[in-house]
């Protein structure tokens, strides 16, 4: 029964301590009370701090972000890359032209060496080629006067016994008064030329000789038909103009004339001027 008190005075002085411990924690509490707030104020602007660089973050991370930004640059050379492609395409045909022209030059180069090596040049060559001749301007002679029938020769102002030797029986003949002596001026009609005769002396002799087909060719072949251009290749620029004629004369009154019209010969004459 006794230990019942005791507990209680224990008790009760356990109370008491605890009071004035209780008390002086409290004393102690209010002057660290700032320090918890200030320690509150602190966590809160590191909260603040934290959450700040937690927000600030992305914009920090913002340039991996726009990494696919600067990773487009990388792109655009594949696009570059292409041009080159286009370019080269063009270079390859510039390529194969050039050597085409080359493929042509070697040939060329080819095709001299091969005239050098048989001591020709082009220029060489292209001098050895035969010239063109030139026509040469024929000649005139006192022979071409004379009138050439079946291979024989009548000259002009010789008896016409001795003609008709050579010509043969006339187709026809005429005659009329004399211009030029006593007696009659005859004319005997051939196949395609026609003879003049002058009398002299009791003789006749020819004066002269018409030729006005071109079945009858002179001794150089020339012949009704021939142009202007061919008399003077074969009897040369010697002749002297009279009116449509080119006179070609010997001097002793014997000459062959060409009646020229329109650059073509209409009439071959051979004449006497008696």
């Amino acid at each position: 029964m006794m230990k019942k008190p005791i507990l209680c005075v224990m008790a009760a002085l356990l109370t008491a301590t605890v009071a004035i411990s209780v008390s002086g924690c409290g004393g102690e509490a209010s002057s660290t009370a700032p320090s918890s707030a200030a320690t509150k104020s602190e966590a809160s602007t590191t909260a603040q701090t934290t959450a700040a660089a937690t927000t600030t973050q992305p914009t920090t991370a913002q340039p991996t972000t726009a990494a696919p930004t600067t990773a487009k640059p990388t792109q655009k050379p594949a696009a570059a890359t292409k041009a080159p492609e286009k370019q080269s395409s063009q270079s390859s045909v510039v390529q194969k032209q050039n050597n085409n022209q080359n493929q042509n030059n070697n040939q060329n180069n080819h095709q001299n060496n091969n005239q050098n090596a048989q001591g020709n040049t082009p220029q060489q060559n292209l001098n050895s080629q035969p010239k063109q001749q030139e026509k040469q301007e024929g000649s005139f002679s006192a022979s071409d006067t004379n009138f050439v029938y079946n291979g024989s020769a009548v000259s002009l102002n010789s008896d016409i016994n001795s003609a008709l030797a050579v010509l043969g029986n006339a187709n026809s003949v005429d005659s009329q008064m004399s211009c030029h002596g006593v007696g009659e001026d005859k004319t005997y009609y051939y196949n395609g030329f026609t003879v003049n005769t002058y009398p002299m002396g009791g003789k006749d002799y020819v004066m002269e000789i018409v030729v006005d087909s071109p079945s009858v060719a002179t001794s150089k072949g020339i012949r009704v038909g021939s142009s202007s251009d061919d008399v003077v290749a074969a009897y040369g620029s010697g002749y002297k103009q009279i009116g449509y004629y080119l006179a070609y004369e010997t001097g002793d009154g014997k000459s062959v004339q060409f009646f020229v019209e329109d650059g073509v010969v209409q009439e071959i004459d051979y004449y006497y001027d008696v």
